[in-house]
C-alpha cells in the first residue's frame, strides 16, 4: 500500500514538475498576473522572466478602482526588466520583502521563487521513485533478499539475516559454503 501511494504522489508531483515547466517557458514569453482582492487587501500572483512574485497589499488607498472582491487576470507583453515583476533585491531568483511605513497597520510583504527551484523541487520524489524502483528490480535477482535487497550470497539458513524474510533456497551451482557429503 505504501509502496502505492509512493507511487501515486510520484506522479503527481511529475505533473507539477511538467507544469511547473511550462508556465517557466511561458514566463519568458508572456507576463502574467492574478490579482485577489478582498475586502482589506490585494495579493498579487506575477509570473514573469523565470520568477514567479508573490505579494500582498493591505493599503488600497492608491487603488483607482476597487473591485469589491474576486479574482482579476491579466496578461501583458514580456516584462521589461526584473523590477517590474518583484521590485525586491533577488539572490538567485529568491527574494522577500516587508515593506513597513509609517502609519500603516499592515506592512506590504513579497516573496519571489524562482522556477527553477520550483522544477528541482517537483523533481525529488519521482527521482527518489525512479532510484528505489531500479533498486528494487536490481535487488530482486537471485542471491538478494526480495524484502530488503541484502545479498545473501552464501547463506543456507533460508532466512534472511537482515529481515528475517524466508527466502527461497535456489539450487546451490556455486557451491559456495556447503559441504556435500556423499555417502556411499
Amino acid at each position: 500500500m505504501r509502496r502505492r501511494l509512493f507511487a501515486v504522489a510520484s506522479a503527481i508531483s511529475l505533473l507539477l514538475f511538467v507544469g511547473t515547466v511550462v508556465l517557466w517557458v511561458r514566463s519568458y514569453a508572456a507576463c502574467d498576473q492574478l490579482i485577489l482582492y478582498t475586502r482589506r487587501s490585494r495579493i498579487d500572483l506575477v509570473s514573469g522572466l523565470g520568477i514567479l512574485a508573490c505579494s500582498r497589499t493591505a493599503d488600497l488607498s492608491h487603488e483607482l478602482v476597487i473591485p469589491d472582491s474576486g479574482w482579476v487576470y491579466i496578461s501583458n507583453d514580456p516584462a521589461p526588466n526584473r523590477a517590474w515583476i518583484c521590485p525586491i533585491p533577488l539572490v538567485w531568483g529568491f527574494g522577500y520583502y516587508v515593506n513597513r511605513v509609517k502609519g500603516v497597520a499592515d506592512p506590504w510583504r513579497a516573496l519571489s521563487v524562482p522556477y527553477w527551484a520550483m522544477a528541482l523541487g517537483s523533481l525529488i520524489m519521482p527521482a527518489a521513485w525512479l532510484i528505489l524502483s531500479y533498486r528494487r528490480w536490481s535487488c530482486n535477482r537471485a542471491n538478494h533478499c526480495p524484502k530488503c535487497g541484502y545479498s545473501l550470497t552464501g547463506n543456507t539458513s533460508g532466512v534472511c539475516p537482515e529481515c528475517g524474510t524466508p527466502v527461497p533456497q535456489h539450487g546451490n551451482s556455486s557451491g559456495s559454503n556447503t559441504m556435500a557429503t556423499s555417502e556411499s
